[in-house]
């Protein structure tokens, strides 16, 4: 049994395990996929974060250096489901289960779920398995901040990239919606109504549907989900606090499984900073 688990090794859950290792307090760091980093490496570019300016896939190998530096392992562990015993946290996992008395919360989001047009569940959620693919066909549903991110990563790597958008216009601002504009192998399937996707039997993902009065059909080596983001502490049955702190006595939620669809590098690291300086303060108080 360990005082502290920490659920996620986004920013906000890495954060909080560097600052523990800091402050002399042992703990287990959970992931899914059993490395550090979440969402991060999915990212175009990263230019509001202090300190660093780089791609997604450079500050993960930063966090990668950190955890060798540092001694942190990042287990590989799926948690299907948080529960209280016995004045305990108690987590259960796709490999063995975990009771402690400090638990951080740090799962990040999921995709929203696209309608039931769609039959399968093979689409992608994100573009790190595309890294290395040149020269490909891409659709991408959805022109918010994540989508027109998405856009970006595939158009340099050559590919030809097409937005489905609801409206008429990205749903971007800023340096991203310049970037997003400017570049010839990206375009925009405005005033998006899907009515069917499939996939054909030469293995291609295949989106029909209406742009204002016009029926089209197009053809796609590849598809990404990108709708929108939930909070995965849905699947806990626990709500999002306004702050780190919840209800339960040990139990602390950070970054975008707090704050939904945020995505914001700074603020997650400041919760799992947070987080991780109250259980020591917590627990020097009990000694």
């Amino acid at each position: 049994m360990s005082k502290v688990v920490i659920v996620g090794a986004g920013m906000a859950g890495f954060s909080a395990a560097l600052q523990l290792r800091r402050l002399g307090i042992e703990f287990i760091l959970l992931d899914k996929k059993g490395e550090p980093g979440g969402l991060i490496p999915n990212a175009w570019r990263i230019e509001n974060y202090i300190g660093f300016e780089g791609t997604g896939f450079e500050l993960q190998d930063r966090m990668r250096e950190k955890s060798i530096k540092y001694g942190i392992e990042v287990l590989k562990r799926k948690v299907t489901d948080v529960f209280f015993a016995d004045e305990r946290i108690n987590l259960v996992t796709d490999d063995g289960n975990f009771s402690t008395e400090y638990a951080v919360l740090a799962p990040g989001t999921e995709n929203r779920k696209l309608p039931s047009l769609w039959p399968g569940e093979d689409i992608l959620n994100g573009v790190t398995t595309l890294k290395d693919k040149s020269g490909k066909k891409i659709g991408v549903i959805g022109g918010g901040e994540a989508g027109c991110d998405h856009a970006l990563f595939l158009a340099d790597r050559n590919c030809e990239v097409e937005i489905f958008l609801r409206g008429s216009n990205p749903k971007c601002s800023g340096d991203l919606y310049n970037n997003v504009k400017s570049r010839k192998n990206i375009r925009f399937v405005e005033n998006f109504i899907p009515s069917k996707i499939f996939v054909s039997e030469n293995k291609k993902y295949i989106v029909s549907g209406y742009s204002g009065c016009d029926n089209f059909q197009k053809e796609f080596d590849f598809l990404i989900n990108a709708t929108g983001r939930v909070s995965r502490l849905a699947m806990f049955d626990i709500i999002p606090s306004t702050g780190v702190v919840t209800e339960r006595q040990g139990l602390y939620v950070a970054g975008d499984a707090r704050l939904g669809s945020l995505g914001q590098l700074g603020i997650a690291a400041g919760d799992g900073l947070e987080c991780a300086i109250k259980i020591f303060g917590d627990i020097i108080k009990c000694r």
